[in-house]
């Protein structure tokens, strides 16, 4: 390992660090050692005293970031201090590829394709080239492939392999469950329209049928 001891120059009448230089091989500086990368080590050895991150926005220096002792990280002004892992303070912003949020691991927003909408684990997929889409609930439109302007609630509801119907609804658990290429249906309740494959234009709204 590569220590490169950091001296602080001067500080502000905050207590701020303006200034500092390193100790280290010819040719070195922070997270290089004049041939490759190497680790750059932030540590605060006092008990009960945050790492800050500041900066200017023009009209003066402000705290923007910071992370506790705790591990708690706060971005943004007005959540500072954090009060859990992590705090922000504004709107976060997912970007292309895939545009997703994910909690421990599972993919459980996102909207993948054009103007769709899907919401549980497992909910739609990042395949499909069907626009206009919602589908909300575990599994729920998982399968879908072409199908456009369909909308899906509910536990597995429209989960048919390969589905490519269009302009469906489907509410209930596992609604619509094995409806692959029907277009216009309208099913409500538990396992509703399960016996229709293919049909069109239909309304079912009990169990099953």
């Amino acid at each position: 390992m590569i220590v490169i001891t950091l001296t602080v120059l001067s500080l502000n009448t905050f207590g701020q660090v303006t200034n500092v230089t390193h100790a280290g091989n010819a040719g070195e500086y922070v997270g290089w050692d004049g041939s490759t990368p190497i680790d750059l080590d932030i540590v605060h050895s006092n008990v009960g005293y945050n790492i800050n991150f500041w900066t200017n926005n023009g009209t003066g220096i402000n705290r923007n970031m910071v992370i506790d002792q705790n591990g708690y990280v706060g971005i943004g002004s007005t959540v500072i201090p954090p009060s859990h892992q992590l705090d922000v303070a504004g709107e976060i912003s997912i970007c292309s590829p895939n545009k997703y949020y994910m909690i421990c691991n599972s993919t459980v927003l996102h909207n993948y394709g054009g103007n769709n909408f899907f919401g549980g684990d497992f909910s739609g997929n990042f395949t499909l080239s069907g626009t206009g889409n919602t589908a909300v609930g575990w599994f729920s439109g998982n399968n879908l492939t072409s199908g456009n302007g369909n909308s899906f609630y509910g536990y597995m509801s429209g989960t048919a392999p390969s589905f490519s119907g269009n302009n469906n609804c489907f509410f209930g658990n596992q609604a619509g469950q094995t409806n692959t290429s029907g277009s216009a249906n309208v099913f409500i309740s538990a396992a509703a329209g399960n016996y229709n494959t293919e049909l069109a234009f239909s309304m079912s709204s009990g169990w099953i049928f």
